[in-house]
């Protein structure tokens, strides 16, 4: 049986599934919730850039200061679930609520047009 290697990011499909997750929650939530501000949600998103920042570092120099490697359950893996899910957090309190705001108001500036 001949296999092919392909990229896997633990860290993209956290993200993209909390972001799913996300979506869904605010769904029914979507009134209870009020957008947190831009620089909260800018420092909530600060560990994912530090995460991928020295993921990429680490790859660029060979150093191995991550070690632990990438299996589920290492370190690493840990670290790109947590900072790929806390991305999709801020997908809920920072940007669905605003964007609602702005479709709403976008279409009542087309209904009285």
């Amino acid at each position: 049986m001949c296999g092919h290697q392909v990229g896997f990011c633990h860290r993209c499909v956290a993200l993209y599934t909390s972001i799913v997750a996300a979506g869904l929650l605010f769904g029914l939530l979507r009134r209870r919730i009020r957008p947190i501000s831009l620089k909260i949600g800018g420092l909530l998103l600060l560990p994912i850039l530090i995460d991928g920042l020295t993921h990429m570092a680490d790859d660029l120099t060979r150093l191995g200061f991550r070690g632990g490697g990438d299996a589920i359950g290492s370190l690493n893996f840990w670290l790109r679930m947590l900072t790929g899910a806390l991305a999709g957090v801020v997908m809920l309190l920072a940007v669905y609520p605003r964007v609602e705001r702005d479709l709403h108001g976008a279409a009542k500036c087309a209904e009285q047009a």
